[in-house]
């Protein structure tokens, strides 16, 4: 048996189990008000699935339309060097992930992703992680077929964090694969002549997750 394996199933559906308790840590008493992102956001959001894909290569995905911020802290957006650089967005991230943010159908369509509940998001990533089930007496020595799950990938998104002039953003991102994959982690973004890039100088306080 490889456990190896066996292990990394078991964390892909942790992960999946407790999405829900995540969220409620630190949203469950200041939920009263529920906001939306600007459209801004939504450009901070297709950037990073551009560039997903661009390493992935995936053509379709869904995505959770309750923003989480996953198994992240709010505290972990702080960054280690350039406090002071950070504040405004860093200050604007705490306040925004507080609050329950619908996600709307804002993202570049070319992306061909789905907008989906967070049981549904839960449920694909059981099943990208579920092992296929055991050979019974009516399939002999072969294996039950089973039908792939639907998306390649399964993201979720925290609210967007900016500074006051909208051209710096801190956000989590987490992502969910077939093959027993997944990552999740806080990304610093910045905008240069209307469009956004990664700001490889920002390093978050807390490292990011990995299955």
């Amino acid at each position: 048996m490889d456990v190896s394996l066996y292990t990394s199933r078991a964390i892909i559906i942790v992960l999946a189990a407790t999405m829900s308790a995540s969220i409620g840590q630190d949203q469950t008493a200041t939920t009263q008000n529920v906001k939306t992102q600007p459209a801004e956001a939504y450009a901070v959001y297709s950037e990073i699935l551009r560039l997903h894909r661009i390493e992935w290569k995936w053509t379709n995905c869904a995505i959770q339309r309750e923003s989480t911020l996953g198994n992240m802290e709010i505290a972990c957006a702080l960054p280690k060097r350039n406090k002071r650089r950070y504040k405004a967005e860093v200050d604007n991230f705490s306040k925004m992930t507080r609050l329950s943010i619908p996600l709307t159908a804002g993202f570049d369509t070319t992306y061909n992703c789905e907008m989906i509940s967070e049981r549904e998001a839960r449920d694909a990533i059981v099943a990208m992680g579920a092992p296929p089930p055991p050979p019974t007496a009516r399939s002999g020595s072969k294996r039950l077929r089973v039908a792939p799950p639907p998306y390649q990938q399964v993201f979720e998104f925290s609210a967007v964090g900016f500074n006051t002039s909208h051209d710096r953003a801190i956000v989590y991102m987490g992502y969910y694969c077939r093959g027993l994959c997944g990552a999740g982690a806080l990304v610093a973004l910045q905008k240069r002549n209307g469009n956004w890039s990664v700001d490889q100088a920002y390093e978050p306080s807390c490292s990011g997750w990995v299955s």
